[in-house]
């Protein structure tokens, strides 16, 4: 992975029936079936899939001489198109913009504090990433932090990039108790130093897949700072990057090592998983997989099952690994790809036909993963209880996305009531396992990648049914699923400038509204006590009155569409417009000021157009909602 070729002969190499001695270094070609072209050299590789640059490559006397064809001199001035960096550097200063000269050497951390980021990124980072092998940067770190004068270019960004992901990792008071500094400092310092590092590193114009890891590990530290629509940018970046090196074709195919293949198809769904992520959040469409990238899943083995050296294909293990995370991650994305689902639903449909078949390719799916994967899973362990939770997660969520309202033509008007039923069902258990990595004490160091991936159309569905779910043991449940959002994620109270998390703050009490009333009514002498978190939102909002919250586009259009008009369909449920007044005015004799908010109490049905609108503007924003140094 690092610069560790022998350079103490001259190497005679075979490329494609012709002898090439190369100096002091081994170079090598290799063609495939698939009419593209490797060129590997020095630890670098040099994919040629354009019959332009193959004819080309035919000309050079040696062949790594390509590396080096469409290189700036050092020496050339670039144009005056630098800015001053900033600890979360947008995409424009990502591009175009040289090094500074003041070295990087002193934004190490001491040799201890390099010991302890690398031991914490193994157990905060790597179980979900493992796109490095661990006992190769072992030996690797433990050389440059003894002698960090020369430590290659490469490997330096590489060391840079986990001292920043292994710090977003930590709490503040983690920071604090081990390197003595803030979170936000460190953050400040490892993502400048990784910036320089990658430039240094001419990371644009790089051949060495060390270079990339620490492009993508950057990516990582920086995805909640950088808005959707720069991430995606920056992760085709990357996937450019990706496939000057060849990663869109598999490494066996390609003549390269067993270990090589192993660590490359890792690194490749990663940044299919990233790209995936940062296409669906901006609103693009389509997946690196699905244009001509041929991804093999990573083999089922622990780093200690793979040597560089190794001739012969390690055991694969039947039972869980290291890998577990990953392989289910990667084993979802796959059944997308295989099964084009993400093509249904993107279509609006009323046909019963397409949502039996999606049912039966989601079972199958649930199916593999359950046999593969999540029996062999030990809750006990935290690794297994992640990833079991993260694949039945996303067995839901595929299945609330196929009877989501959004997903129908007429918006789920017209949903039965056990459709309704499977459809609160699915998104409750996609909110339980939102707050599960909050509650289990072993996975608090997950949710760096964990508070990434929020449900927001599961949480807002749930909420829109608790408007007419007013009672019951699985009513409780899920207003206690509730309440433990809102203690995990306190910005959404405390975010007063947010017109997103007003809005869900507003449907939240509205759906209050209606079950206090019910218990009321039902227990009319019970001292009734109100949820602390209730309070707090009905605190806010009388604080937030008159302000500019309510001044936005986006926070009139979702008071307008939530408290200003009622559709004749809109009284879902069998209620009525009198039914509704009675309760507002059935209280029992106890004073409810919530219902004071609501003018009157809407439980129309959520308008789900507009929720999908505002919750992509959301998502948009998260730049400036992060803009505190808040990455985990």
């Amino acid at each position: 992975m690092a610069d560790s070729q022998s350079d103490d002969m001259d190497v005679t190499t075979s490329v494609e029936g012709r002898d090439v001695t190369s100096h002091n270094k081994k170079t090598t070609v290799r063609s495939t079936a698939a009419s593209g072209r490797l060129i590997v050299s020095e630890g670098q590789s040099r994919y040629l899939d354009n019959t332009l640059w193959k004819n080309l490559s035919d000309e050079f006397q040696d062949p790594k001489d390509i590396f080096h064809a469409s290189s700036d001199d050092d020496g050339i001035e670039h144009s005056k198109l630098q800015a001053s960096f900033t600890s979360r550097p947008d995409a424009d200063l990502m591009i175009g913009t040289r090094p500074q000269k003041t070295s990087i050497w002193r934004h190490h951390p001491q040799p201890m504090h390099i010991s302890f980021l690398w031991q914490t990124y193994l157990e905060n980072v790597n179980p979900l990433t493992k796109i490095l092998h661990k006992p190769t940067m072992q030996k690797q770190i433990s050389e440059a932090s003894s002698d960090l004068d020369n430590v290659s270019k490469a490997l330096e960004a590489l060391m840079f990039a986990i001292y920043a992901v292994a710090v977003s990792s930590m709490t503040e008071e983690e920071c604090q108790r081990t390197i003595g500094e803030a979170k936000l400092t460190l953050l400040d310092r490892y993502t400048f130093a990784t910036h320089q590092a990658l430039l240094r590193a001419k990371f644009l114009k790089t051949s060495d897949i060390v270079v990339l890891q620490a492009f993508v590990l950057f990516l990582l530290v920086m995805r909640p700072s950088y808005d959707p629509g720069t991430l995606w940018v920056l992760s085709g970046i990357a996937l450019r990057i990706g496939q000057r090196l060849g990663l869109h074709r598999d490494g066996l195919s390609l003549g390269l090592s067993i270990f090589e293949t192993e660590m490359r198809r890792r690194l490749s769904w990663l940044i299919a998983l990233i790209d995936g992520r940062s296409a669906q959040v901006a609103g693009q469409g389509g997946s690196v997989i699905s244009y001509g990238w041929n991804l093999e899943l990573p083999s089922n083995v622990n780093d200690s099952d793979l040597d560089p050296k190794m001739q012969k294909p390690p055991l694969e293990s039947t039972g869980p690994t290291e890998m577990i995370f990953c392989l289910i991650r990667y084993s979802v994305g796959q059944y997308f790809e295989r099964t084009r689902i993400m093509t249904v639903f993107d279509q609006k449909s009323s046909d019963e036909a397409p949502i039996l078949d999606i049912d039966k390719q989601i079972d199958d799916l649930q199916s593999h993963l359950e046999n593969k994967y999540i029996r062999y899973c030990d809750p006990v362990i935290p690794l297994h209880l992640l990833a079991a939770s993260h694949a039945r997660s996303a067995v839901y969520s595929m299945r609330a996305m196929a009877r989501h309202p959004r997903q129908q033509s007429d918006g789920g008007i017209h949903m039965s009531h056990d459709e309704k039923d499977e459809l609160f069902n699915n998104c409750l258990k996609l909110v339980e396992y939102a707050n599960l990595a909050y509650s289990v004490e072993s996975l608090q160091r997950f949710l760096w990648h964990i508070g990434t991936h929020f449900q927001w159309h599961a949480f807002i569905y749930v909420l829109g049914e608790l408007q007419f779910r007013k009672i019951g043991e699985q009513i409780d449940q899920a207003w206690r699923q509730v309440e433990e959002i809102f203690k995990n994620h306190p910005e959404m109270i405390s975010d007063r400038k947010g017109a997103f998390h007003a809005a869900v703050g507003r449907l939240t009490k509205r759906a209050w509204e209606v079950r206090e009333v019910e218990l009321r009514r039902r227990q009319p002498l019970t001292h009734f006590v109100r949820p602390n978190f209730i309070n707090k939102l009905h605190a806010q909002g009388k604080a937030d009155a008159g302000t500019d919250l309510q001044k936005g586009v986006v926070t009139d259009t979702l008071e307008g569409r939530l408290d200003g008009h009622r559709s004749e369909n809109g009284m879902a449920h069998g209620e009525s417009t009198a039914s509704t007044n009675t309760l507002n005015n059935d209280s029992g004799g106890f004073d409810l000021p919530f219902l004071s908010d609501s003018t009157p109490m809407d439980l129309t049905p959520i308008d789900w157009a507009m929720w999908d609108d505002v919750i992509k503007h959301f998502e948009q924003q998260q730049e400036d909602a992060t803009g505190d140094g808040s990455f985990s």
